[in-house]
């Protein structure tokens, strides 16, 4: 007990160090104007955190929310109201750590009042890397139209769009953005900005961000059925049940409204048993190729380092598996429409082929099995040559018998 204890006070001055990271003081120099000392001052703390914030929260003094929370299982509703008619010097106290009036001086030309005054503003710095690195992509829940799944509707739909998310978040390349539960945003939106909150809290508002592309669709159908291989004839057949999907979608830049990249997949993944642990990985399977389908358009796989034969690529375990292949294409000249002068694409020559041989959470690692391949190269899908060929002239083991009939590689 010692030991814990002397190990608490010990990480003690860490873990609460840890707390305050997410918000950072800076001072500025700033100058107010208003018809009373008072006001002008008021003046000068508003324009500090403007000028911090790159917006003036004035208005938050007149803020109202309501919020209504129902209990289905008591039959009662609980109701909160929350108004926020707080005087500038309380607002303040959750963005402003200190401030030092350095003058203010009475102008008898305009009958105004001027200060200076040196504020040191509380700014929150939202904790990981920075969503400015990446393209930001919401993601709004894809509507099921058909289904013969015997469970509930909004539950199929909670399931794929959960899949979808974890899916392109693990692939690294958007800051994703979820559209799907803003019930519970503004439920914390409440919390943050009630009277009995701690007033930094506030420095939170004014964070929320904004999408550069929507990505949304519907899935069209999803059936479960069972599938035939083989002939039943002959006895040599396997059955087995399959779900099978019809999804369309689109990727949308919400600045502009333009579609930038639109598709429709059909397919089916097999499925053992219809419950709700199958269904999320059937789900996650139709996720990872949507994602691949919309990653590859947007940002295909790309060669991050070359050693002998070996390839680094910058998609891991959740984009790729072992054994895929990838023809490689290096970016010659980019290509303009002549009549928008708009970007259309780069043209590429191929240049090698290669195939993943193992993939990290992070990243993949291939070999060269023709041509050559350099950082900065791209890959696409590629069908290995001849493959198809090799299959059709692949010797069977099924003879023909002279007087009609075959027989198998089991019988006797």
């Amino acid at each position: 007990m010692r030991f814990l204890l002397f190990l608490f006070t010990l990480f003690l001055p860490f873990l609460l160090s840890l707390g305050e990271e997410s918000f950072k003081t800076i001072t500025v120099e700033v100058r107010g104007e208003g018809l009373t000392p008072k006001k002008a001052i008021e003046d000068a703390l508003i324009e500090a955190i403007k000028r911090v914030y790159g917006v003036s929260l004035q208005g938050y003094s007149e803020l109202n929310l309501t919020y209504t929370e129902k209990n289905t299982d008591e039959n009662t509703v609980f109701s909160q109201r929350t108004d926020l008619q707080r005087r500038l010097s309380e607002k303040f106290k959750g963005f402003i750590e200190s401030y030092t009036v350095e003058n203010v001086n009475y102008d008898k030309r305009d009958g105004l009042y001027y200060a200076k005054v040196l504020v040191t503003v509380k700014k929150y710095v939202p904790p990981g890397l920075s969503p400015d690195t990446r393209r930001k992509l919401a993601i709004y829940p894809l509507i099921l139209e058909n289904t013969n799944l015997l469970f509930p509707k909004n539950r199929i739909e909670e399931l794929f769009n959960q899949a979808l998310t974890t899916v392109i978040t693990h692939s690294r390349k958007f800051t994703v953005l979820d559209r799907s539960d803003k019930a519970v945003y503004y439920r914390e939106l409440m919390e943050i900005t009630d009277i009995s909150a701690h007033p930094r809290e506030l420095a939170k508002l004014g964070q929320r961000l904004g999408a550069d592309y929507l990505l949304v669709g519907r899935i069209n159908d999803l059936s479960f059925t069972k599938k035939t291989e083989g002939s039943k004839a002959l006895g040599w057949y396997t059955e087995k049940t399959v779900l099978r999907y019809a999804i369309s979608y689109k990727v949308i830049m919400f600045a502009t409204g333009q579609v930038k990249y639109s598709n429709e997949i059909t397919g089916e993944v097999e499925i053992s048993n219809l419950d709700y642990p199958n269904l999320v990985k059937a789900f996650e399977k139709i996720a990872q190729r949507m994602e691949k389908d919309i990653l590859y358009a947007i940002y295909p796989p790309r060669v991050i380092y070359v050693s002998g034969k070996t390839v680094i690529v910058d998609y891991g375990n959740k984009s790729l598996n072992e054994g895929d292949t990838f023809r490689v294409f290096s970016r010659v000249k980019k290509l303009y429409d002549p009549y928008t002068h708009e970007p259309l694409d780069y043209l590429e020559e191929p240049t090698g082929v290669v195939k993943i041989i193992e993939t990290k959470p992070k990243y993949s690692v291939a070999v060269l099995i023709e041509g050559t391949a350099k950082v900065g190269d791209i890959l696409r899908p590629y069908k290995e040559k001849g493959q198809k060929q090799r299959v059709e002239n692949a010797k069977s083991d099924v003879k023909v018998l002279p007087g009609g009939g075959v027989k198998l590689p089991w019988d006797k």
